[in-house]
C-alpha cells in the first residue's frame, strides 16, 4: 500500500517538512532539519538539505525504500521553479495524474514549478537518486540576468510549463561529484552547493538553444501523452519506430506529435531517439568488453558504420578515439 507523504509548506521550506513527515514514520530515522537520515537492514534514506544560499535550495536525496512512496506537495501561492534531476527513468501515470521513478538507468532533468499540484511516486526496493534545485520566482530574473523575461512571464500568468531535457556527459560527471560529495565533510557543503549551480546554469544553456524569438514555443504541452511517448521510444531504443507507428498507437497527429515533444524534451522524436542512443553508447564505450559492433547495434543502429558517422557528427570524434 503506498504512504502519502503531503506537504503545504511553499518554496524553501517543503523539503524540511516532507523530511519531518518521513521522520515521524521511521523510528530509527534521525533529522536536524538539514540531514536526513534512516538505516534498517539494506533500506535506506540519506537526503541532505542545503539552504544556504539566499536564492537557491539544494536537496540530495538517495534512498532504497522498504515502502512505496508518494510525495505530495500542494499548489502554492509562493512561486517556486524545481529543477529535478535524476538517475533513473522518470514517467508520468495519466490515469493517477502523477511523476513515477521507473527502475531504467535514464539520466534526465525535468523543469516545472509548485502552481499545481505536484505528486511523485518511488517504488519500494528500488535504488533511486535524485538532485532537487528550487528557486523562488522572484529570483530567477536576479540569477540568469534578464535572459528568461518570457519563461518568468509564464510563471507570473500561471501557464501551464513542463520541460524534459537529457542530460549531456557534464551535466552526468556533475551529478557524480555531487553524490561522491555526501558521504565526505570535507567541502561538502561549498562544492555541492557550486556543482548544483554549475547544473543549473547548463541546464539553462540548453533550454536557451530551445527559444525563438518570440520566447518558448509552446507552453501548452500535453505532458502526459508527450511522457508515455517518451517512455515507449527509450523502452525500445533498440527498435525502429517511425513517425507513423506513434501516432498510430497514440492516436496523435504527426504535427501536433511533432511539435509538443519537441516543446517538451527540446528534440523531435527522432532526434530525441538518437541523442539518447549517442548518450547510451558513451556509457558503453566505457567499458572495454563492449565492441563497437556491439553497441552499435544493441542501440538499434542499422550497422557500426552507420554508428561511428552518427556518433562523430554529434560529438566531433569517431568512437574508437573517444574510448583511448
Amino acid at each position: 500500500m503506498d504512504k502519502i507523504f503531503r506537504t503545504t509548506a511553499s518554496g524553501h521550506k517543503s523539503s524540511e517538512e516532507t523530511l519531518r513527515l518521513i521522520n515521524e514514520q521511521f523510528t530509527s530515522a534521525s533529522f536536524d532539519g538539514y540531514h536526513f537520515l534512516y538505516e534498517e537492514g539494506d533500506y535506506f534514506i540519506n537526503s541532505q538539505i542545503y539552504p544556504d544560499l539566499t536564492e537557491v535550495e539544494v536537496g540530495v536525496t538517495k534512498a532504497f525504500l522498504p515502502i512505496d512512496m508518494i510525495l505530495e506537495e500542494e499548489e502554492s501561492s509562493d512561486k517556486t521553479l524545481i529543477l529535478r534531476f535524476g538517475k533513473e527513468l522518470s514517467s508520468y501515470d495519466d490515469e493517477k495524474d502523477i511523476i513515477k521513478i521507473k527502475d531504467q538507468k535514464a539520466n534526465g532533468a525535468m523543469l516545472f514549478f509548485n502552481n499545481k499540484l505536484q505528486r511523485s511516486f518511488i517504488p519500494k526496493d528500488q535504488l533511486i537518486h535524485f538532485i532537487n534545485i528550487r528557486v523562488k520566482i522572484e529570483d530567477i530574473n536576479k540569477i540568469t540576468r534578464n535572459r528568461f523575461p518570457k519563461f518568468v512571464e509564464a510563471m507570473v500568468n500561471n501557464k501551464p510549463l513542463f520541460f524534459y531535457e537529457l542530460l549531456t556527459l557534464e551535466m552526468e560527471e556533475l551529478i557524480e561529484k555531487i553524490f561522491d560529495l555526501q558521504e565526505t565533510d570535507t567541502g561538502r557543503i561549498g562544492l555541492t552547493l557550486g556543482y548544483s549551480i554549475q547544473l543549473f546554469t547548463l541546464f539553462f544553456m540548453q533550454l536557451e538553444d530551445r527559444m525563438d524569438n518570440d520566447g518558448f514555443a509552446n507552453f501548452k504541452v500535453d505532458a502526459k501523452l508527450m511522457f508515455q511517448i517518451k517512455d515507449f521510444l527509450l523502452d525500445n531504443l533498440d527498435e525502429q519506430i517511425s513517425t507513423e507507428m506513434i501516432c498510430e498507437k497514440y492516436g496523435i497527429s504527426p504535427q501536433k506529435l511533432r511539435n509538443h515533444f519537441k516543446a517538451a524534451f527540446g528534440y523531435p522524436p527522432h532526434q530525441f531517439v538518437l541523442q539518447s542512443r549517442l548518450l547510451q553508447a558513451k556509457k558503453m564505450l566505457q567499458d572495454p568488453n563492449n565492441s563497437l559492433t556491439d553497441i552499435a547495434y544493441s542501440l538499434g543502429f542499422a550497422n557500426p558504420n552507420h554508428f561511428s558517422k552518427a556518433f562523430k557528427k554529434n560529438y566531433g570524434v569517431a568512437p574508437k578515439k573517444y574510448r583511448k
